[in-house]
């Protein structure tokens, strides 16, 4: 991936790297500049665009996001669309969240470029609710990267919902990859993401 500030004159195919205001004219990061697109932007005034331009061998976020969560084997859960690098995973309906540690660590050590977060483990869940998620860090990673993850991903159930039982136990564990939200009582998947580089695996 080539990453930097662009000629409108290559910037053919790039995508964007931060939200572009000119004008009227706004494309939000991650968009993919057509023709169209660049013919817009010089009518602007913009000479100059700070972008990624993908080399063969990587792959787009977003497509990466989709084929990985595509790969994952997982019950009482379903995918959302891929969005900003990232897919969310939701609850079929109430049960106990279980994961496969194992498995998400060995997702979470590949690289720091693909992060899956989960809800803390043996926490009860209610239907729709977002118990995990994928995130690409940057706007492409390798499709080497995304081919070791996908085949980790397709070697396990990954993030199985049990059905609930009486009442949830809830795990002591201080290490999951979760965050709680003030005052609703909720926990939900912390975005390890926004610190690339210093994530960890989730103990979950």
């Amino acid at each position: 991936m080539i990453f930097g500030e662009t000629s409108l004159d290559h910037a053919l195919g790039a995508i964007l790297a931060h939200t572009v205001q000119a004008g009227s004219l706004k494309f939000r990061k991650g968009h993919l500049l057509c023709q169209q697109d660049i013919e817009d932007l010089r009518a602007a005034g913009m000479v100059r665009v700070t972008a990624a331009r993908l080399e063969d061998g990587d792959l787009a976020e977003n497509d990466a996001a989709r084929k990985i969560s595509q790969a994952l084997q997982f019950s009482g859960a379903y995918a959302g669309p891929a969005s900003m690098g990232r897919v969310n995973f939701y609850a079929d309906g109430p049960g106990l969240f279980i994961v496969n540690a194992d498995l998400i660590n060995a997702v979470n050590s590949v690289d720091s470029s693909v992060t899956i977060a989960t809800v803390k483990p043996l926490q009860r869940v209610k239907k729709g609710q977002m118990i995990a998620t994928v995130k690409i860090i940057p706007l492409a990673i390798t499709k080497a990267v995304m081919g070791t993850v996908v085949d980790l991903g397709a070697a396990g159930n990954c993030i199985p919902c049990a059905e609930l039982y009486g009442r949830a136990r809830r795990s002591d564990s201080n290490d999951s990859a979760f965050t709680q939200n003030p005052g609703d009582g909720q926990d939900t998947p912390n975005d390890r993401g926004s610190h690339p580089g210093k994530s960890r695996p989730a103990d979950c």
